[in-house]
């Protein structure tokens, strides 16, 4: 084998790997960083903004706030959710990782956030939740970013799309005795699929490829 043959067949067997690697970690979320600078492809309820201060952003120029307060002697709770629906009519009976960075300031005690991932489908032709998976919760005051994850989720039977939300919950019952205002940033949103053992071994084979490439050229 010429070497310039040698060398086009590594840069297949590299391309191999790296598409089929790209292909089993690709994000579904749209606008995951809110590098947009404003929420396109998200849905919002309750009081948020994008900022690009510094202390708001994981990684990038922007990041997502919401500002929540919990009023004098309230004891009930208030939500507030930023939320992307994804259409996948394949999903069922895929498994998925999710994740998000969640930073909070001065919540005093009175909120919580939290990552939730919902798979909607259709009973009698109306959309219903088959499924929801929620992640441990984040109730620190100024907590730093943390990465909140949610792993193999199986999407189940009938599932026609998913939702990947960030939460954040004004603890109701606590009485509070003044206006707490609670601020959370959340950031770098991943839904992802997890790669099928199929797939995995077809990596290993194009990474084997490289190794078996890499021994002639140096016979």
């Amino acid at each position: 084998m010429t070497r310039f043959s040698k060398f086009l067949t590594m840069v297949a067997a590299v391309g191999s790997v790296a598409f089929l690697a790209g292909a089993a970690s690709a994000n579904m979320v749209t606008n995951p960083g809110f590098e947009t600078g404003d929420f396109t492809g998200w849905s919002s309820y309750g009081t948020w903004y994008v900022s690009s201060n510094p202390n708001d952003v994981h990684s990038g120029t922007y990041g997502a706030v919401n500002s929540l307060t919990v009023s004098s002697g309230t004891t009930s709770t208030t939500y507030s959710g930023l939320y992307q629906n994804i259409t996948d009519t394949s999903a069922a009976g895929e498994a998925f990782n999710a994740s998000v960075w969640i930073s909070t300031a001065a919540t005093n005690g009175y909120s919580e956030a939290y990552l939730q991932v919902q798979f909607g489908g259709l009973s009698n032709g109306n959309p219903v939740t088959l499924a929801q998976d929620v992640s441990t919760m984040i109730t620190a005051s100024n907590q730093p970013f943390t990465l909140v994850s949610l792993n193999n989720i199986v999407a189940p039977a009938g599932t026609l799309g998913m939702q990947i939300q960030g939460v954040v919950e004004g603890i109701g019952g606590l009485n509070a005795t003044s206006s707490n205002t609670g601020y959370t940033r959340f950031d770098d949103f991943s839904l992802t699929p997890v790669p099928e053992p199929a797939t995995i071994a077809l990596v290993a084979i194009g990474f084997a490829g490289l190794a078996l490439v890499s021994r002639r050229r140096r016979a």
